[in-house]
This record gives structure tokens, sequence and C-alpha cells, in this order.
């Protein structure tokens, strides 16, 4: 079963490129077959994973190569690199990245909006994977908003500031309001907090928020220290879950993949209890 994650928060330096490629390696390492696009012209996320910003060919091409007439689609599989993990591929950034977006807009007619465009394209790469990671933008743009319509799962991420936790919000937010449609069928796995001092007061204020919030329930008990040993990865152009395995931020990412999968299961469970229970009436 292919499962489209899309991680998000409307502000930038929420820590969401970190935690989706050390999210994907870990995932990777328990044998899942794992695919992570990396939809930000920034192109940090194929940084972390192949040693440079930008490719020959990445998600620009991606979409450029995808027609309505699948007779005519270029295989999606020449846009896959492998990473430096094993089970663990990517859409990378490109030098055309940034015009994605309108690119998908131009490609669009009276029977294709823009969203199914990257609904379809993104749905046919995921077939081959059991997790497509989608790393978003940092600010509430379009693309970033379809990642969210045609997730099958949110993982929203935070650091310890207002600003960050405010745009987890909206974020969250931005989701419920397309799942109270009805017409998507998107879960919202949870919030995961990342860069923490526990010691810090404006930790323990910014917790105590979220606690007393309606979010509350959604927050993961795995919280991702803070260490300089990820901001030296990144220089590196290293997850740290590959560099330094010892490392409290390390630790804590293998122990959130862990407790991402017993939460994923669960919704899994209840949605199969749903759908009998629907199909028996």
């Amino acid at each position: 079963m292919s499962r489209i994650i899309a991680i998000g928060n409307n502000k930038g330096g929420s820590a969401k490129t970190t935690t989706a490629v050390n999210f994907a390696v870990a995932l990777a390492e328990r044998n899942f077959k794992v695919l992570l696009i990396d939809t930000d012209p920034q192109g940090d996320a194929t940084f972390f994973l192949t040693g440079t910003r930008q490719q020959k060919r990445g998600i620009y091409e991606f979409f450029k190569g995808w027609d309505r007439d699948a007779e005519y689609n270029t295989p999606y599989r020449r846009f896959v690199q492998p990473s430096l993990q094993d089970n663990l591929w990517i859409i990378p950034s490109s030098a055309n990245s940034k015009n994605t977006t309108e690119l998908i807009k131009s490609m669009s007619g009276d029977d294709w909006e823009p969203v199914d465009i990257y609904d379809a394209r993104i749905v046919e790469a995921s077939a081959d994977f059991d997790f497509t990671i989608i790393d978003t933008r940092p600010t509430d743009v379009t693309d970033t908003e379809w990642s969210i319509e045609i997730c099958n799962y949110l993982l929203v991420t935070s650091k310890r500031d207002a600003l960050s936790i405010n745009g987890a919000k909206r974020t969250m937010s931005k989701c419920f309001s397309y799942i109270d449609t009805g017409n998507y069928e998107i879960r919202i796995v949870g919030v995961l907090l990342c860069d923490i001092d526990k010691n810090s007061s404006a930790y323990k204020q910014n917790k105590t928020l979220l606690t007393e919030s309606e979010f509350s329930h959604y927050l993961f008990q795995t919280e991702i220290r803070r260490s300089n040993s990820i901001d030296s990865n990144a220089n590196e152009a290293l997850p740290i879950v590959l560099g330094n395995k010892r490392t409290n931020p390390a630790i804590d990412y293998e122990n959130f993949t862990d407790e991402f999968l017993q939460r994923l299961r669960r919704l899994e469970f209840v949605d199969e209890i749903k759908s009998n229970f629907t199909d028996e009436e």
C-alpha cells in the first residue's frame, strides 16, 4: 500500500526539511521503499540526500513530462534518483523548480484542474513505493496547498518559538478546512516538536500553550532535542541519522519514526473498520 505524507508548516525554518530527510532515512532503514519529493527551489532536501542543491532533471521536469493522455507520459522513473541510503530515492530540486507551479497551471484545462495534475503525477510515481514524503515549501504557497490536498497523511513540524507554533496551527486549520468539506481523505498524524531545549523557559511556556490548545492530542510524545550536530551535519550534506547515530537528535528521530508507524497502524485500522462498516450498510 502506497502512502503519501506531506510535511508542513506555514512558517519557514520549522524543521520540515530536516525532519523529511531524517524520517525518510529512518523509514528506509526499516526496509520500506521510500520516495522523497523536494518541492522547494532552495533544494535543501536534495543537498542532504545527493550532495548538490539542484540536479539537471528534477521536480519541474517531472511534471513537464506528464500528459493527460498517459500514452505520451515521460516515465517518472527518469526523474527519480538514488540517495545515500539504500531503499530511499528522491525527485530532486532543479534549476527550474521555482517555475513548477506556473507550469502545472499552464497545463490545466476545462477537464483538468492544476491540483488534479499534481495529484495524478505524484500518485503515479508513488505506486512503486511504500511511502512518498513531500517536503513542502516554507510558505503558504499554491503547491504546498496542493500537497496537503492530495496527501493521505499530514505531518506537521514545529520548533519551540511562538511563530513556528502559530504556523503549525495555521497549517492544521487549513487541513481541517479541507477535511470538513467531505471531499478529502486526509489524516493528520500529528505534530512533531523539534529543536527542543526542555530546560528553557520559552519551551515550557510554549509547550503549555500547545498542551492546553485544541491540538494537544496531536503532539507526538517524542520530541527532537536541540544539538549543534544537526547544523554541522547539514553543512556536510548528511542526515544526522546517517552521520551521528549516537547523538540525541538521531536517537529522537529513530524513536519518532517508530511512534509514527504505531500511530499510522492505528489510523489505518480505524479506517478499515469504518470501511467495513460502510460496506455492510
